[in-house]
């Protein structure tokens, strides 16, 4: 199970365990090895599922590969942290030319009962996100960006990188290999995001190359979807422990929704 991380992060966690304890203890079972290693894991793995940006308002983007469950971590966030609690929600695409590539989120903003709009241009993205009121959460969508697609989506990165009130969001299945995350998440660098939402949960029992991403990337996990049901199946990272779940210790389906 180790072998899932990192060997840089193997170092720099043996390093934090040997700071905490200098000294020579007895470890009686698993237990006390889960209690042992959990604190200094906290540490290395950082997370932050405060939606929006303090202060500035309610605007949240995804940004990812295809096929990697943006649009349906979208739908999850509408209603665990928008309608759940009394927010104005708007879902707005940018718009992707392949055929049929909005229609999803268009058919969940019907079903719901959510704002919807496609943004043609950089321009009406950026009217969208100077009218946000105080009380309002805005959603965007963005294209699923391939290897050879990144190019082509500069100048979305430059504007979405430029704006302070938004929070993004890199999302990325957990089933990519660590040398996979690593590539991807290089990447969508220029997007400068500045949170990691893990998708697919449910589908591998290797966890460490999610952690390992987020320490080696000093950025924040935010969120996870655990499962098929949508909306639902998605938890807030910080509800997730690395030594419980390389220890076989956690149950998806009984943790808390974000």
């Amino acid at each position: 199970m180790i072998r899932q991380l990192s060997p840089q992060l193997i170092e720099l966690a043996e390093e934090r365990l040997r700071e905490r304890h200098s000294s020579k203890r007895t470890l009686g079972n698993a237990a006390d090895l889960i209690r042992l290693v959990e604190p200094p894991c906290r540490e290395l793995f950082p997370t932050d599922s405060a939606l929006g940006v303090p202060n500035q308002g309610w605007s949240v983007t995804v940004i990812g590969p295809p096929g990697c469950g943006k649009t349906t971590a979208l739908v999850r966030l509408a209603v665990s942290h928008g309608i759940g609690r009394g927010r104005q929600v708007k879902f707005l695409a940018v718009e992707d030319l392949r055929v049929g590539a909005n229609e999803k989120l268009q058919r969940y903003a019907s079903l719901l009962g959510i704002e919807f709009e496609i943004a043609a241009t950089l321009h009406d993205l950026e009217r969208n996100l100077g009218a946000v009121g105080s009380d309002g959460l805005l959603l965007i969508d963005t294209p699923g960006l391939g290897p050879r697609d990144l190019d082509d989506g500069g100048e979305l990165a430059r504007l979405l990188a430029s704006r302070t009130e938004l929070q993004r969001h890199l999302v990325l299945p957990i089933s990519m290999g660590r040398e996979d995350l690593r590539r991807t998440a290089a990447g969508f660098a220029a997007f400068q995001a500045d949170r990691l939402l893990f998708t697919k949960l449910d589908e591998t029992e290797k966890w460490g190359p999610m952690f390992s991403e987020a320490a080696l990337s000093s950025r924040p996990l935010s969120f996870c979807t655990t499962g098929q049901q949508v909306p639902g199946d998605v938890v807030s990272a910080g509800s997730l422990s690395l030594p419980r779940l390389l220890a076989g210790q956690t149950d998806l389906g009984l943790l808390a929704v974000a």
